[in-house]
């Protein structure tokens, strides 16, 4: 699958400043998102910054003329065949 080929380059991890929002560039799959909920923060909080993060990620893509690669048969397309 090439997982480890050209490691460092094109991968990255991104973290917000608050340090709830981290997405991880190229590493396994394209793009991972993650929001941590900590202190006396609930899933809902979790989820709302996830989906903020992943809204901003379809603006930055759409206003550059791009989208999700996704199927109406496979849904999203992901770089690990088991999870289609």
């Amino acid at each position: 699958m090439g997982l480890a080929r050209d490691w460092p380059e094109a991968r990255g991890v991104f973290v917000s400043s608050s340090s709830d929002v981290a997405a991880l560039v190229n590493e396994e799959e394209h793009l991972v998102l993650i929001s941590a909920a900590s202190g006396g923060d609930d899933a809902r909080s979790a989820f709302e910054r996830l989906r903020a993060a992943e809204d901003a990620v379809a603006a930055a893509l759409d206003s550059r003329g791009r989208q999700f690669a996704c199927t109406d048969s496979l849904g999203f397309i992901t770089g690990a065949p088991e999870r289609l």
